[in-house]
């Protein structure tokens, strides 16, 4: 386990591979926001998130799904007294709770630059006010919110608005144009006005949280 630099506030990790981190993240992470009512908010064994994820003819994509992930420090206070821990769970909280940190980063070794960014765009989302009311209100008077969650509920995120507008925002403001047409397919979101404005936001933010980035480019 490698520490990130991330602004004040959040612990960024990276793990050595997609393996170590989904079995380090994946109960924490579906804790805050799995699209199944029964896993996210809620106690469960592994035998019931297993069952749960598992396809009918016992594949399971989960493990090869998803490269980073990204939990609020509240969460993780309601994670800590649910469950009993895993040692690669308790071994990263205890980090996380020595550092007093607000917001939890994990992505893998390897990971495409663009997936940090997304998982620190989540983390000022949710500890920046002024940035997140930018944020909601661009996207609300898009008229594109509606569109957007279809595809985000399709492609297993929670049907939430918080998460959905935060997802919205991540995706937009850090995603090249083959994963927006991935996630959105045939929204062109790619060459909206929505995705030029939330990438000025986000570049923003991160000029004042102190953050490294790339901006992806638009047409």
């Amino acid at each position: 386990m490698r520490i990130l630099s991330a602004p004040k506030g959040i612990l960024a990790v990276e793990l050595p591979n997609r393996r170590e981190l989904t079995l380090t993240m994946c109960r924490m992470g579906e804790f805050y926001e799995s699209p199944y009512p029964e896993i996210m908010g809620n106690s469960f064994t592994w035998e019931q998130f297993l069952g749960r994820y598992a396809r009918e003819d016992g594949g399971l994509d989960y493990f090869a799904k998803w490269d980073g992930f990204n939990v609020p420090g509240g969460i993780l206070d309601l994670f800590k007294r649910t469950f009993i821990l895993s040692d690669r769970e308790a071994e990263l909280l205890d980090k996380f709770y020595e550092g007093r940190f607000e917001y939890l980063i994990a992505v893998e070794v390897g990971s495409d630059p663009t997936t940090l960014q997304h998982e620190l765009c989540h983390a000022i989302f949710e500890m920046d006010n002024r940035y997140a009311h930018s944020v909601v209100d661009t996207i609300s008077d898009s008229g594109l919110f509606e569109k957007l969650s279809r595809h985000l509920i399709a492609a297993e995120y929670p049907d939430k608005a918080t998460v959905l507008l935060s997802e919205a925002n991540a995706y937009l403001a850090t995603s090249n144009e083959g994963e927006l047409e991935e996630t959105f397919p045939g929204a062109k979101i790619a060459t909206s006005d929505l995705r030029r404005s939330l990438i000025d936001l986000w570049s923003q933010a991160s000029e004042e949280h102190c953050i490294d980035i790339a901006l992806p480019t638009t047409v």
